[in-house]
């Protein structure tokens, strides 16, 4: 990461560098699916805030360990639309290492790390807590503000969770006034030397002990440092409550005027906008750059043998056996993030990348680009606006599209967007164009916000999607709930619903619950095409311009796409609960179904799946060899109307000397179904990386995935084995 302060023209270089990079790279390759969007780290009320935002809807599961550890791992769900994944085979893993401007040693964020796993990893060991963020899209984790090292010595007296604070020296518990005088006495000067070491959290928690004794002759000087203290520690709303409580305590002394000074040249606290605390102002313009270049070459070769078994006696059998190598392709991410943090705005400039180099034989090469786009935010907050390939978050936007969104804040609690663009798809789709209106409400209370949303999408001159809806949430200290629903008003049909929601309970018992109920694509009206292939002379795939043209009515149309699209419903309720503080035991009860479609047009009928059962327990234990290592052990079980099933899958995680982590998986699965016959699937998996320096990491991949059937006429056995190996390097 490099970064500099400039002005204008500084940052006019940098910008036409970066667009000198996108164009090159442009030329050459493109673009790999993407779930994250971006990393954000700010200071936030005393700690150091890592905001994760997703390009889709997201519910966080649990996370393990608890509240220390070298490597976290967040188990989440994707909940929301979005873009088109390649093959999970070919997805090379989202990493980023995200500027973190002196606040934190540096950190990678990563996903998937395995199975629903995102993953951070800290340059050493780190205190955390972990909140999913209100708007339903993205995962907080909040750490202690990093401070300068202090000397060698055991930090006596001071709590284990903050080490780098200066040395206090142990003191007994004071019984005499002379004794108090004394501790508070040693106490002032050491917070007056944390204080010109630059160390201000340090000088508040000894602060803090110092004006918890009864009063002294230095109680009043503490009082004025503790807010000085907090003013250079970043907790402005803190420091103008300490500024209030001295001038209260003491208005007519001699620094009450001085006092009086330093609390009216506060800086207005930074806005809290969906419960997350904004980022202050920097005094001149910053620039950083990020990014990284992932390339791997995946590669698998399956063998498949299969058995008919003799209906009589002394019948010859037909063995089959078939052996093909079915991936082999060379994999290129790049991934470039400009930051420009000016006094007056913010500035992005983002673009995410890959390209897919495959050698089978008459196998074609991708390239495709998932972002390449500037953002450009004012510092009031008054304006925000997106221009490019963009993944598209919410007021109706359905995924990644090419356009603009761009919104201004008419009410301090009410800012109007609009947003128009072109939906990107890598198949052959029809030309569409969609433009909205939403409004984003609140915050209320610090607690509730929302969208509210009008947009339609079009098609050969006619409307495709029409939809109303909105997004309602709450982030409490210990609840989060997210809504989202979603009208087609054209359709006259519902498309979505969703409801998902955490409660973190005293007992540090974190429960998650969530309804699920959409159409499974969202309602178009050129969901109907699948069904018109071939249904005009001569016209392979027809588009609704010519089904039009040649006599079908558009509510026709409409009606075949509401029969031919399903509408998919999941509830699921579970909790993890911490038994120790290195043990967390979980369960969670998923009930899902898929509903039927009828016959239409060449498209035959296809019936429900009817209700599917899934019942699953979960044991996490951390430290279970060394500090470094964690075990997760799942446990399922399936029941649906035409099958039941069981899985069975052990993960175990290590980190070894800051620069190796090894992880080994297995995995176990049967399945039962209603004609007799029978799946059993084994795939155990191993994965290494080492880190070079801070920047460059090499990890290679392997596995392999045994899967027999087993029925009344025919016996099938399917063994594949796979490797990958890369290397990705983080630099500017």
């Amino acid at each position: 990461m490099k970064r500099f302060v400039g002005g204008p023209r500084d940052a006019g270089a940098c910008i036409a560098r970066w667009i000198a990079l996108l164009m090159f790279y442009l030329a050459t390759s493109v673009a790999s699916a993407q779930v994250i969007d971006r990393v954000d780290i700010q200071r936030s009320d005393g700690e150091v805030e890592i905001h994760i935002r997703f390009v889709t809807t997201v519910q966080y599961l649990r996370h393990f360990p608890q509240s220390e550890g070298e490597f976290l791992h967040i188990q989440i769900q994707l909940t929301g639309t979005g873009p088109s994944q390649p093959l999970a085979s070919q997805t090379p893993l989202e990493s980023y290492r995200p500027p973190t401007n002196g606040l934190i040693a540096p950190i990678t964020v990563a996903y998937p790390e395995e199975d629903r796993t995102l993953g951070v990893r800290f340059s050493k060991l780190t205190r955390y807590r972990v909140r999913p963020a209100p708007d339903g899209r993205g995962i907080l984790v909040y750490v202690p503000v990093e401070a300068p090292a202090t000397p060698a010595g055991p930090p006596a007296g001071i709590a284990p969770e903050a080490p780098r604070q200066p040395p206090v020296p142990e003191a007994a518990v004071p019984r005499t006034a002379e004794e108090v005088e004394t501790q508070a006495a040693a106490l002032l000067q050491q917070a007056k030397g944390a204080l010109a070491r630059d160390e201000p959290q340090a000088a508040v928690e000894l602060l803090n002990r110092l004006l918890n004794l009864p009063p002294t002759s230095v109680s009043q000087e503490a009082q004025k440092l503790i807010g000085e203290a907090r003013e250079r520690n970043g907790e402005i709303a803190k420091a103008r409550a300490e500024y209030e409580l001295y001038l209260k305590l003491y208005p007519d002394s001699e620094a009450a005027q001085r006092v009086r000074k330093r609390l009216a040249a506060l800086p207005a606290e930074a806005p809290i906008v969906g419960g997350i605390r904004q980022a202050r102002r920097p005094d001149k313009t910053e620039i950083t750059t990020s990014g990284n270049f992932f390339q791997s070459y995946y590669y698998g070769a399956s063998k498949f043998d299969s058995t008919l078994v003799a209906p009589t006696p002394g019948l010859r059998l037909d063995q089959p056996t078939l052996t093909t190598i079915d991936q082999s392709a060379l994999v290129s991410n790049l991934d470039v993030t400009t930051r420009i943090r000016a006094p007056s705005y913010d500035g992005k400039l983002v673009m995410r990348d890959i390209f897919t180099k495959n050698n089978l034989a008459g196998g074609k090469d991708t390239n495709r680009l998932y972002a390449a786009y500037y953002e450009h935010q004012t510092a009031d907050n008054s304006f925000l606006g997106r221009f490019g390939r963009q993944p598209g978050f919410s007021g109706g936007v359905l995924g990644l599209y090419d356009g603009a969104w761009a919104g201004y804040r008419v009410l301090p609690m009410a800012r109007v967007n609009v947003v128009a663009g072109v939906p990107v798809e890598f198949f052959p789709v029809p030309q569409k164009y969609f433009y909205g209106l939403n409004v984003d409400l609140g915050p209320w209370r610090e607690r509730w916000s929302g969208n509210a949303f009008m947009i339609e999408q079009r098609v050969d001159s006619v409307v495709d999607r029409r939809a109303v809806g909105g997004e309602v949430r709450y982030f409490g200290p210990r609840t989060n709930v997210f809504a989202l629903f979603d009208y087609d008003i054209a359709f006259k049909a519902l498309n979505t619903a969703v409801v998902q929601g955490n409660w973190l309970a005293e007992s540090g018992t974190n429960y998650t619950a969530m309804l699920d109920h959409r159409r499974v694509p969202t309602l178009q009206i050129t969901n109907a095409l699948v069904a018109e292939s071939g249904a005009l002379p001569g016209i392979l795939n027809p588009s609704v311009g010519q089904l039009l043209q040649s006599g079908r009515s558009l509510d026709s149309l409409r009606q075949e796409a509401l029969a031919i699209t399903p509408m998919s419903t999941l509830l699921m309720a579970g909790f993890t609960h911490p038994v120790t503080p290195s043990l967390q035991l979980g369960t969670d009860v998923r009930v899902s179904t898929v509903s039927g479609t009828a016959a239409t047009g060449n498209f035959p009928s296809v019936p429900g799946t009817g209700n599917i059962y899934v019942y699953s327990g979960q044991a996490i234990k951390t430290a279970l060899f060394t500090r470094n290592d964690t075990g997760v052990a799942n446990l399922s079980i399936i029941e649906g109307a035409t099958y039941s099933g069981r899985s069975a899958t052990l993960n175990y995680v290590l980190l070894t000397g800051g620069k190796w982590r090894t992880q080994g998986t297995l995995l176990y699965y049967y399945q039962h179904n209603n004609v007799d016959v029978t799946l059993k699937r084994y795939a155990p998996s191993l994965r290494l990386e080492y880190r070079h320096k801070a920047n460059l990491t090499f990890q290679i991949e392997g596995g392999v995935e045994s899967t027999t059937n087993d029925g009344p006429t025919q016996h099938d056995k399917t063994l594949r084995k796979y490797f990958n190996l890369g290397f990705r390097w983080d630099f500017l």
